[in-house]
């Protein structure tokens, strides 16, 4: 009779087992968003107080934030529902409860791609199309009301251009004031004009939209929310373009990135980062693929031509490659404060042959479409 009910138990237990990690899973979404959108409104508070060692710190944390929130996700999963990460068959249906859980969710494509990175973390496993995870958005967000407008809207021809912009300047409600409000004003009409020269004319049902929010987070990964690493540098390569994009390289702008801790989670991060290569823009998987393969033929290449040739002759060239490699080198780690690695660079180069040697075969590794 014992036996009996404990059957029944591990089957009641098996038959809500798939709600209960779902569950668990956006719990730890829900917890990654409240923590970054409090992020967000400390970021003004610092902004307004010009506090940039400060906020120089909490870029730092955010970008942390998700990994970690991430890595608590599966930690607590892994704790309580160890089934989850052995037995393969109970995923369609956690997906299936994590759907509906999300019908009435503000942020469901965020949280889908949350779902995805804890899923590849537990199954130990590169994903792409399969039942598993989501590859395209699964809930339709046209429905959901927000707690405020993404965007307000300004009409140049009602108010006027200068006042217009006025309004847009003073609607973030900021603290600290304007070092030379109508200096910054003339200067954006002067750039306006450079675009719009007269006698430009505009149409009756000219506006403005303005993102309500000033610290706010591009929304762009639902479309690439399938992919199991990579999704921040794909959005950049996405977005970024010569208007909005500038290369800083100052103290103030570094951020660091805490690593992996053993070298199985390291080797399935990188692979995982190259395995998002494909989806690059066209031009820059040219380019990254011309650096990569100058670092691999370059040493076999080095070899050959000293049995080949010369190695009067070839020696030369291969020190002064060096010569001006680790110029390069010394400038640029003296410009991002990491002097301590200059003395390892040559090695380093070498190791980076190897690098890619191993990683390099993930970018033409096909999508599997199931698990199995």
């Amino acid at each position: 009779m014992a036996a009996v009910h404990k059957i029944v138990k591990l089957q009641e237990r098996r038959g809500t087992l798939p709600q209960e990690v779902a569950r668990a899973i956006l719990a730890g979404f829900d917890k990654h968003y409240t923590l970054f959108r409090r992020a967000a409104v400390e970021a003004k508070t610092l902004f307004e107080r010009a506090d940039w060692a400060q906020m120089r710190q909490l870029a730092r944390e955010r970008i942390q934030m998700y990994d970690r929130r991430v890595e608590e996700a599966v930690r607590a999963l892994l704790d309580r529902y160890p089934e989850a990460e052995v037995d393969e068959s109970l995923w369609p249906a956690i997906k299936l409860a994590y759907i509906g859980l999300l019908h009435e969710h503000k942020q469901p494509e965020c949280a889908e791609t949350f779902y995805n990175s804890v899923a590849c973390e537990v199954l130990h496993r590169r994903h792409y199309h399969n039942e598993f995870i989501f590859w395209r958005p699964a809930v339709a967000t046209e429905h959901l009301e927000g707690e405020s407008p993404t965007y307000r809207g300004y009409y140049p021809l009602q108010d006027g251009l200068r006042k217009t912009l006025r309004a847009i300047a003073g609607s973030f409600d900021l603290k600290n004031p304007w070092e030379d409000g109508e200096r910054d004003l003339r200067n954006i009409v002067r750039a306006l004009r450079k675009h719009f020269p007269r006698p430009a004319r505009a149409q009756p049902d000219l506006q403005i939209q303005v993102l309500g929010k000033l610290f706010f987070r591009n929304k762009g990964f639902s479309g690439i929310n399938h992919l199991p690493g990579g999704d921040d540098d794909l959005f950049i390569n996405k977005v970024a373009n010569k208007g909005n994009t500038n290369i800083v390289i100052d103290p103030d702008t570094f951020t660091m990135s805490e690593p992996k801790k053993t070298f199985g989670e390291w080797f399935r991060q990188k692979a995982r980062h190259y395995s998002t290569a494909k989806y690059y823009k066209p031009m820059h998987k040219l380019l990254l693929g011309m650096y990569s393969s100058s670092h691999i033929l370059f040493y076999p290449l080095f070899i050959a031509s000293l049995i080949a040739f010369d190695w009067r002759f070839v020696l030369p060239v291969f020190g002064l490659r060096l010569l001006v490699q680790g110029f390069i080198y010394y400038k640029a780690m003296d410009k991002l404060q990491e002097q301590d690695l200059f003395a390892w660079w040559w090695l380093l180069d070498i190791w980076m042959f190897v690098y890619y040697l191993i990683f390099v075969p993930a970018i033409w590794k096909k999508p599997r479409p199931t698990w199995n």
